[in-house]
């Protein structure tokens, strides 16, 4: 199985603070992000299209190219709006308990255990090859996202790659570690 970063680019405020990106801050730091999932070993990063506010990903494929632009080796881009409207049912279903959460919310709720039985159950249901995590909530700060970012792939890839094997046909990161040159066009 194959990992990435899924995106819908939404700009909404900080659920604490209430403070606001501006669009050019909120789309660097989606580039950022996705530099960050190719370090950490993902194996690709997702722009869900999406237009009018709260949104700021009507032209997926422009940002795809920003994210080329700065990523180094075969890093994946994709774009497909049905992977993005998958990750949507469910997420505003309101939960009783924390534990009914962590069993049937989002990919990334609940402990590294939890997150690799939800996402080995989801396999076995539905035999999906690449599997997306979305860290975008609630105006979440960047650096709270690549903290989670950061947790999943020392905490949980390990795991799945481990009990889930990949069955795609070309390189994956884990078997393409070293970032390649990137070339002297798109510097």
């Amino acid at each position: 199985m194959r990992f990435g970063v899924m995106t819908l680019i939404d700009n909404v405020p900080d659920a604490r603070s209430g403070h606001l990106l501006t669009p050019h801050d909120r789309l660097r730091e989606v580039i950022e992000l996705a530099v960050l999932a190719e370090e950490l070993g993902f194996d690709a990063f997702g722009v869900g299209e999406r237009h009018g506010a709260p949104f700021l990903s009507s032209s997926p494929p422009a940002v795809l190219a920003a994210i080329a632009a700065r990523t180094r080796r075969e890093f994946a881009p994709y774009y497909e709006a049905a992977v993005a409207a998958r990750d949507v049912p469910g997420n505003n279903t309101p939960f009783r308990s924390l534990d009914e959460a962590a069993d049937h919310g989002p990919a990334l709720v609940g402990s590294p255990g939890r997150i690799v039985d939800k996402i080995v159950q989801q396999h076995v249901a539905y035999g999906h090859a690449l599997q997306f995590f979305s860290v975008d909530s609630a105006g979440l700060p960047f650096h709270r996202k690549s903290e989670v970012l950061r947790l999943t792939a020392a905490e949980v890839l390990p795991q799945l790659r481990h009990e889930l094997p990949d069955t795609l046909p070309w390189p994956s990161a884990a078997e393409d570690p070293v970032p390649r040159p990137v070339p002297e066009a798109a510097r």
